[in-house]
């Protein structure tokens, strides 16, 4: 069985901007130019499937006035200014109740974002800073200059509506912080997507990810040049790919396997009633079908030693982290000898020390944080 993934998959299911209603779509029928929309879910502040139905069909009911629905109704507004009448957001357009319908979104989900026109990150912990300094370490400084954006035969005018704002000036704290950084599923939702714009708690924009790829691959420990698809995806080594999610967490623990489907480019059903080794283990086996290469640096095909240091993905990407990598380094593959973005930031607080790393005969001076050397027990990353 082939388990790669093209990345063709588009919704089912999307909402009129301008309606804000579903419009469904089938599997022969041509999905329209759409956003979508990148988030922390917040606990029982999210509008569900059954939810926006009802909403629908009665704009008076309070649930319009929960968090997640004013959140999705100012996405649209923003994709309307953007001259984009459809939108996907993963909370409400994914019925939970049909299981093979949420089997294949999550398989589909790389797609999803990669096919879209724009990707709106909101960012709900951050928010402008109404005090501005003039110290350029302390601000994030983003002029609104973006220009039309032409995608499928369609103009698009993203970010037109703030040009004459002037400059936006945010704490260079607030956005470093942002636990959307930190999550799993964020990972495919900022390299999939060709245009990434990130706007804060407000919907006011901070900055599209090409401006901002500097900042974001000191925070992802991503090189900018895979931020902004400079180097495609699949050109890139697979462990190199791998390290990118080290220490990101999930609300499931089971996600921690899940999210990288798309990331490494292949096919596997989800399954919640397994536990987090298991899914690491049928993630491996599928891997390991497209990149049977990679066999002898994981192990044999399967399960593998989960209760011990034998080399698979769970002992690698959940036990291990970054020490996985230290002796065997990815840099060695990465395209171009590029060895400048190799480990995602596994806490906030931003302590770096040197390390030297040698592998494949290359030797590359890297700065890991302190806490990413921290050995993770099994229950860490799991909210």
């Amino acid at each position: 069985m082939d388990h790669k993934t093209e990345h063709t998959s588009r919704p089912h299911r999307l909402i009129n901007t301008h309606t804000l209603t579903f419009a469904e779509f089938h599997e022969n029928d041509a999905v329209p130019p759409y956003a979508i929309l990148s988030h922390r879910w917040i606990t029982l502040q999210e509008i569900t499937f059954e939810e926006f139905q009802l909403v629908s069909a009665d704009p008076s009911l309070n649930l319009k006035y929960k968090p997640g629905y004013k959140k999705i109704s100012e996405a649209c507004s923003k994709a309307q200014k953007d001259n984009i009448d459809f939108i996907w957001v993963d909370t409400c357009c994914i019925n939970r109740a049909d299981h093979g319908e949420s089997a294949r979104d999550i398989m589909g989900m790389y797609g999803y974002y990669a096919n879209a026109v724009v990707c709106y990150v909101y960012m709900v912990d951050v928010w402008r800073w109404k005090h501005l300094v003039h110290d350029s370490e302390k601000e994030i400084v983003e002029e609104e200059t973006s220009g039309p954006l032409q995608w499928d035969g369609k103009i698009f005018r993203l970010g037109l509506e703030e040009e004459t704002s002037g400059p936006l000036r945010w704490q260079r704290g607030m956005f470093e912080d942002s636990e959307w950084f930190e999550r799993g599923w964020t990972l495919q939702e900022l390299l999939a997507p060709s245009t990434v714009v990130f706007f804060d708690r407000h919907f006011n924009r901070i900055g599209d990810k090409g401006k901002l790829k500097l900042t974001v691959a000191s925070l992802t420990g991503i090189s900018p040049a895979d931020i902004d698809g400079t180097i495609p995806s699949r050109q890139i080594e697979p462990k190199t790919r791998m390290a990118w999610a080290i220490g990101r967490k999930t609300t499931k623990p089971q996600d921690r396997a899940y999210c990288l489907l798309g990331i490494l480019d292949v096919s596997l059903e989800p399954n919640y009633s397994e536990d987090i080794k298991r899914a690491f283990a049928r993630l491996q086996s599928v891997f390991l079908d497209t990149h049977p290469e990679q066999a002898e640096w994981l192990g044999n095909k399967g399960v593998g030693d989960h209760d011990g240091d034998g080399a698979n993905l769970y002992s690698i990407l959940i036990r291990k982290g970054v020490d996985a990598f230290v002796n065997n380094s990815p840099a060695a593959y990465h395209p171009e000898g590029d060895s400048s973005g190799l480990y995602p930031r596994e806490f906030r607080e931003r302590i770096a020390r040197t390390t030297r790393i040698h592998g494949g005969g290359l030797s590359t001076s890297y700065y890991l944080r302190r806490e990413q050397c921290h050995q993770t027990t099994d229950d860490e990353g799991v909210d």
